[in-house]
């Protein structure tokens, strides 16, 4: 994958969540495309929970197995703000499992504000 190629769909983050001062969270349903390797996606998953711990702002990272439906996973995250958000969905080094997270799984997404905020 060359460092030029558009991994991400263009509408994905809304402009509200981008714009947050306050915690923004990610809570999303991921289902396995037929015909793609669970193992290999486990293993993306693994190495992306690490990388994305590891960055500014993020306060929670957890990527789930759904009990009784293989090949379907659930994700929990958390950001400081809307701008270590998009630093996250910008980061060079997380290209590639971008790139197989949308290319491999039909995914539900859903932003949320904590209602103190």
């Amino acid at each position: 994958m060359t460092s030029n190629e558009h991994v991400l769909p263009d509408d994905l983050v809304p402009a509200e969540a981008l714009a947050s001062t306050s915690p923004i969270a990610i809570s999303s349903l991921a289902r396995l495309k037929p015909g793609k390797s669970d193992d290999e996606m486990q293993k993306a998953f693994t190495a992306m929970m690490s990388a994305a711990r590891e960055e500014e702002g993020c306060e929670q990272y957890a990527i789930h197995a759904t009990l009784g439906q293989p090949g379907v996973y659930a994700f929990y995250e958390r950001w400081s703000s809307g701008a270590d958000l998009l630093r996250h969905m910008q980061n060079p080094s997380l290209r590639t499992y971008h790139g197989q997270f949308f290319k491999n799984l039909d995914v539900e997404i859903e932003w949320l504000r904590p209602l103190d905020a």
